[in-house]
């Protein structure tokens, strides 16, 4: 069995697709890159300029 080096733990971003809740269906605004679903949310409401009043229903799903 070969001996492997363990490398460091790097910051991974996950794709995140990002979605409005605003009916049915909801209207997809994208795909960001981030590594959790807080900053990408946050990243969403920032690159699709989003409005303060409807940044509670950005929604993301990870799209690897």
């Amino acid at each position: 069995m070969a001996n492997t080096k363990k490398s460091e733990p790097r910051d991974f971003e996950h794709r995140w697709r990002a979605s409005l809740k605003r009916g049915t269906p909801g209207r997809y605004l994208g795909h960001v890159h981030a590594p959790d679903e807080a900053s990408a949310i946050e990243k969403a409401a920032a690159e699709f300029k989003v409005p303060d009043t409807l940044r509670n229903r950005i929604v993301v799903a990870i799209d690897d």
